[in-house]
């Protein structure tokens, strides 16, 4: 082969290349841009609690109207606790922080930080409590083990996320819970 057609060849090789890159580049920005933009905030999504109370253990309207007030409730006494709680959380970092600090001040603190931890558990039992009452005997069958799954889904020693319960809830569509899991 001599210099000219080596030289065309290599135009012909190079033209060819840059052509299917190209269409390469092409095709992946066309699939890219064909995908809908992702919905703010939507992501991982558990599904209403309380509609998937009232599927699972067929709750008539009443029943998951009284779960929805029950509900509501709760979050509201545990908002209160933990903002209390966060502040003084916030209270016991500043003393670390302190060259000399109050150790009765610092067991105060701490104490009702843990009696705030007692106030919690003890709403969520009586939460739970009250949640049984409002079902029918065959809801409550139903019931109990979706209770004793959820209690399970954050172990002491695991980490919020690991739990295959939690996983599964956590992704889209997800198939319907199913107490026998």
């Amino acid at each position: 082969m001599d210099w000219t057609n080596k030289n065309n060849f290599l135009k012909w090789i190079v033209g060819i290349l840059l052509v299917l890159n190209i269409v390469t580049v092409t095709i992946i920005w066309t699939h890219i841009l064909d995908k809908e933009p992702p919905v703010p905030g939507n992501y991982n999504r558990p599904p209403d609690p309380v509609k998937l109370m009232q599927k699972e253990l067929a709750l008539t309207d009443i029943q998951a109207k009284l779960f929805e007030e029950k509900r509501k409730i709760l979050f509201e006494a545990t908002d209160r606790l933990f903002d209390e709680m966060r502040t003084l959380e916030n209270m016991l970092k500043e003393k670390l922080f302190e060259k000399e600090y109050d150790v009765t001040l610092v067991d105060s603190i701490t104490y009702r930080i843990g009696s705030i931890q007692t106030e919690l558990e003890k709403l969520r039992f009586n939460h739970f409590k009250e949640l049984i009452s409002i079902c029918t005997p065959e809801q409550r069958e139903k019931f109990i083990p979706i209770l004793k799954k959820l209690m399970e889904r954050n172990p002491p020693g695991g980490k919020p996320g690991d739990h295959e319960f939690q996983q599964k809830w956590n992704k889209p569509g997800a198939p319907p819970f199913n107490p026998g899991d």
